[in-house]
């Protein structure tokens, strides 16, 4: 007769707590590593997004403003107080406005107005603004319909190019203390825009008057 020997139990050894504690240090490690990247990424995107957006709102302000001068027209009008403006003018320092008179002022409507438009811009607490005015020639009480283009301008200085190419950041210029202002324009425009987070920018543009 046979004995009968007792089976040996196969118990499966399980993890100690050293290896336990050494599985969450690693999977620590790598959580903040794979955080930190995905963190980096997502700064990079975010600036990326907002340079682009910055971008878009310079070269739309810049076109805006290359449509308006290409139409300006020769023309004078009256101020608020009856005196006669120039077609184009601009007083000496960057804070005072660039004003003109430009055409091609779209009528889709057929409404009882003028094709030509007043047209101003200027910076206020950095932000580059176009002002324009329903009527040429201003009543007492004319207000403009603002728009702010782009913000972030740190300055915005216009000078004037004759046909021998000299500049200077006055019109019109004056032949006579008593002259009357005159319809005449530069043969170009210089503008200088100091913006954020571009720098200098400068652009020509030349007028068709």
């Amino acid at each position: 007769m046979s004995k009968l020997r007792p089976r040996r139990l196969n118990i499966s050894a399980g993890f100690t707590l050293i290896e336990i504690l050494v599985a969450i240090t690693v999977f620590a490690i790598m959580s903040v590593l794979s955080y930190s990247g995905l963190h980096s990424l997502l700064e990079t995107r975010a600036h990326t997004l907002e340079q682009a957006e910055q971008m878009a709102d310079l070269q739309l302000a810049m076109s805006i403003l290359a449509r308006d001068l290409r139409l300006v027209a020769p023309r004078t009008s009256r101020d608020q107080y009856g005196d006669v403006r120039p077609g184009l003018s601009k007083e000496g320092g960057d804070s005072s406005p660039l004003e003109f008179i430009r055409g091609g002022w779209r009528n889709p409507l057929g409404l009882q107005r003028s094709q030509l438009q007043r047209v101003a811009y200027h910076v206020d607490d950095q932000k580059l603004i176009r002002s324009s005015w329903a009527t040429l020639d201003l009543a007492p009480q004319s207000k403009p319909t603002e728009i702010v283009l782009l913000e972030g301008v740190n300055s915005f200085s216009v000078e004037f190019l004759d046909d021998k190419g000299t500049a200077t950041n006055t019109w019109p210029v004056q032949s006579g203390l008593d002259s009357e202002p005159a319809a005449d324009l530069p043969k170009g425009i210089q503008i200088t825009l100091d913006v954020e987070p571009w720098g200098e920018i400068l652009r020509v543009f030349g007028l068709a008057g």
